[in-house]
């Protein structure tokens, strides 16, 4: 049976080597001493991340992405606003960036979760109160470009200093619902912004 070989000439070597040369300092390789405080941290159980707010056992930490997924009217963006008010009782900043429902709408069922009750009219500037200069809301409804979104996911992170960004939902993103390499290459868009903002990106997922 033949062989078959791959070769690669001194000029492959120099690119393989500048692409590694092009990497910040923090990704490029370090000694297992390197790591000793942050290991300490692990073994310590401490947390660096944003804790979620009913269960600390899980947290989100910065420069990471967190995927919600399930099936289409289970709850997620319900979890989600409550996740946001939680946030802003810590005082940790965040945007909401939904296609499928308006700020009011939102905020309506928001503030329904907040009061346990039926809203008046004469609580609302009291809720708004508490939640004012917290949190972002972008005002857009259908489908949409994933560059406007990667566009107010660098607003968000860098003009309000938003720690959590939440896009709900990837479908009004990518078009087809079989489109896997659109999906993939989404994902992997928002965990480079998350990395480079330093912020946790979450995606809501049908």
């Amino acid at each position: 049976m033949e062989e078959f070989s791959i070769s690669v000439n001194d000029l492959e070597i120099q690119e393989y080597e500048q692409a590694y040369e092009g990497l910040s300092f923090e990704c490029k390789l370090h000694n297992p001493e390197d790591f000793e405080e942050p290991l300490i941290y692990i073994c310590e159980g401490k947390n660096n991340g944003t804790p979620l707010p009913f269960d600390e056992r899980v947290s989100f930490k910065k420069g990471e992405v967190t995927v919600w997924a399930s099936s289409n009217g289970s709850g997620k963006s319900l979890l989600i606003g409550q996740i946001v008010m939680q946030l802003c009782q810590q005082g940790i900043k965040s945007s909401i960036l939904s296609f499928e429902m308006s700020p009011e709408r939102t905020l309506y069922r928001m503030m329904r979760q907040r009061l346990g009750h039926k809203p008046s009219v004469k609580e609302v500037p009291a809720f708004l109160n508490t939640i004012r200069g917290k949190f972002k809301l972008l005002n857009y409804k259908g489908a949409i470009h994933e560059n406007i979104v990667f566009g107010t996911v660098v607003v968000s992170a860098r003009k309000y200093a938003c720690e959590h960004i939440f896009i709900d939902n990837r479908m009004k993103v990518v078009a087809g619902e079989d489109d896997y390499n659109s999906q993939k290459a989404f994902v992997e868009q928002c965990t480079n912004l998350a990395r480079l903002l330093d912020v946790h990106i979450h995606i809501i997922h049908d």
